[in-house]
């Protein structure tokens, strides 16, 4: 451990794992992030599906978490659309909105069946530490009206991010 006297009396001191233990609040103190790009992953189901997963373990219990998902989605017929979540599955609960819909498309009755709609969407959700110990974070997705939804990787990546940041 060591400390950085930055003048007037502030003091970053650091860390035994390799972080600023009394960072001033805003400041990121750990970044973790996946991605995946090699092909598209779809899906008719309601029920989620697994896509990204991170394993995340807080450095600090009075932290705050920003997760972030960004990528481009799809619907293939409509009306139709894809859902997003982040669930902690260590903990068996739902960190962002239990229905959070990325992407809808409905002509109201102007036209019913195939297309291939697309867009750039993202899930971006701030919640507290749970502590110090891992859990396992993922991203998950599933379609609505049993229509064939899901993340077109192979145009652009989807990532899926956590970074602790100090309060």
């Amino acid at each position: 451990m060591g400390q950085l006297n930055l003048g007037n009396g502030a003091n970053f001191v650091g860390g035994s794992s390799g972080f600023l233990s009394d960072a001033p609040v805003g400041v990121p103190i750990q970044f973790q992030k996946v991605i995946y790009g090699t092909s598209d992953h779809t899906t008719t189901s309601s029920s989620y599906q697994d896509h990204l997963t991170i394993n995340f373990t807080p450095k600090r219990s009075d932290s705050v978490l920003q997760y972030l998902v960004n990528g481009v989605v799809f619907v293939q017929a409509e009306p139709g659309g894809v859902n997003g979540r982040i669930r902690d599955t260590t903990a068996g609960t739902t960190i962002n909105n239990e229905r959070n819909q990325m992407f809808r498309f409905d002509l109201q009755g102007g036209h019913s069946g195939n297309i291939y709609a697309r867009v750039g969407a993202s899930i971006i959700y701030y919640g507290d530490s749970w502590g110090t110990s891992q859990h396992v974070i993922k991203y998950q997705f599933n379609a609505e009206n049993s229509n064939s939804a899901g993340m077109v990787c192979s145009m652009q990546p989807t990532v899926f991010s956590i970074m602790e940041i100090s309060s």
